[in-house]
């Protein structure tokens, strides 16, 4: 006699064997899985039982999940060295779910949790580390251990789970790693230390005095990442006395993301800087600082230095600072043609019609490139001015103040007629404009 084909039915009698269970786990019958795994969590939970109970914490149903990390859980100390394995699946829903059932097994997994730390398997040290930072204040001292004795990898994963404690007693520890031979090393310190928080901020500003250069660049760059105001005066005295451009350049950026007013003046100074890429870092942390800046960067164009009224002009410009327009109309007298051309595009940037008037008369200037600004800046400003003064500009000495002339031109031609075309029925077909009452589109000749 044949014997029968035996089916993925939740109510077939072979349920009670771990190897036709090991069949039922991996059925594509959503109910055949759920009791598989009900029937997993029944009785004594052996090896093979864990096992299986770990595979299906990579189902796609959470449910089955669900009931298999309670029975994980009952199984207690004889599931961990399975779990701690499975650390290292292939599925990314095995690691993470077998690191929950960890945390939840507590004190009874943490010393083979921290062993897998020393593991050179870095998914292992990874979720590891994850596990071992919902020990809190318990994990501490293991973490500190690692950083003694483990690997740089497995230092990496201690360094990011002490960033996740919060803890006053991982900052200076994380401190000490700043000075790490290793890039990576110190990098990972400094994310640890901004996760950390305003706890770290003050010894990260006693750091920018220190000796060692590494040190004190990561400590600008984490200062200005975690945005404590306490930061800014420090930093304002860094700055001042600071020789390298690059740690000047970090130290403007750590005082924009602050974004305090009270670093304002000093970083209108700094656009006074004879370094091109310290008086950028300068306007885009003004920038960054906003509104509060517009009044002193408004003086900023009567500054004696050149540099500063040009990039208070430009920042100006790109803050769209209505304030600031009769002072920029008032800079197109500037004797350096630079300023003038730069007081025109900010006027365009802002884009007020009280300040057209004044730029046509500057279409004469003698520099072409403050004549093209101009002419890009009543295009912009996009009043029947524009029109007058690119038709003017056609005829201009300069191929480049011509060809922007005629761009600007098209540009004011296009936004009319989308303007005069905006309410107009389309056509079925091609939608191009046509007429109420058309019967057929005369673009495309087709039926309406």
């Amino acid at each position: 006699m044949t014997p029968k084909k035996q089916t993925d039915s939740p109510a077939g009698d072979n349920s009670g064997s771990n190897s036709s269970l090991a069949d039922q786990i991996k059925s594509s019958n959503l109910e055949v899985r759920k009791k598989a795994v009900t029937d997993l969590t029944k009785g004594k939970l052996d090896a093979e039982k864990i096992e299986l109970l770990t595979q299906a914490l990579g189902d796609d149903n959470e449910t089955i999940i669900m009931k298999a990390m309670k029975g994980l859980e009952k199984a207690k100390k004889a599931a961990i060295p399975t779990l701690i394995t499975a650390l290292k699946n292939p599925s990314w829903t095995v690691r993470k779910n077998a690191s929950k059932v960890l945390v939840r097994l507590g004190d009874d997994a943490l010393a083979e949790i921290v062993n897998a730390m020393y593991s050179d398997d870095e998914d292992v040290q990874f979720w590891a580390g994850e596990v071992l930072t919902e020990f809190g204040e318990k994990a501490i001292d293991h973490f500190l251990e690692l950083l003694e004795k483990g690997s740089q990898s497995s230092k990496i994963c201690a360094i990011k789970a002490l960033g996740k404690t919060g803890s006053n007693r991982a900052v200076s520890p994380l401190m000490d790693q700043l000075a790490a031979d290793s890039w990576s090393v110190r990098k990972s310190a400094a994310e640890a230390l901004w996760e950390v928080g305003e706890p770290a901020v003050e010894i990260l500003v006693e750091s920018l005095r220190s000796s060692n250069p590494d040190v004190q660049y990561w400590a600008i760059q984490v200062l200005g990442e975690i945005g404590d105001t306490r930061a800014v005066h420090p930093l304002i005295d860094k700055l001042d006395g600071e020789g390298q451009e690059e740690k000047r350049i970090s130290c403007i950026k750590a005082l924009g993301e602050i974004e305090d007013p009270a670093a304002i003046n000093a970083l209108i100074n700094q656009l006074g800087h004879n370094s091109w890429f310290v008086r950028r870092a300068a306007g885009e942390a003004l920038w960054q600082i906003g509104p509060a800046a517009v009044g002193d960067l408004i003086r900023g164009l009567r500054s004696a230095n050149v540099d500063v009224r040009y990039w208070a002009s430009k920042v100006l410009g790109e803050m769209q600072a209505k304030e600031a327009v009769d002072a920029l109309v008032e800079l197109l007298e500037d004797p350096e043609w630079s300023i003038r051309s730069g007081a025109a595009y900010s006027l365009g940037e802002i884009g007020d019609e009280r300040a057209a008037e004044t730029l046509l008369k500057y279409l004469e200037d003698p520099n072409e490139i403050v004549r093209k600004n101009v002419v890009i800046a009543l295009g912009q400003i996009g009043d029947a001015k524009a029109i007058r003064s690119s038709e003017q500009a056609l005829e201009d000495e300069s191929e480049w103040v011509r060809r922007y002339a005629a761009e600007t031109l098209d540009k004011i031609k296009d936004k009319k007629v989308e303007m005069e075309t905006s309410g107009k029925p389309k056509c079925s077909s091609c939608e191009a404009p046509i007429e109420a009452g058309w019967k057929f589109c005369p673009t495309c000749g087709s039926g309406q």
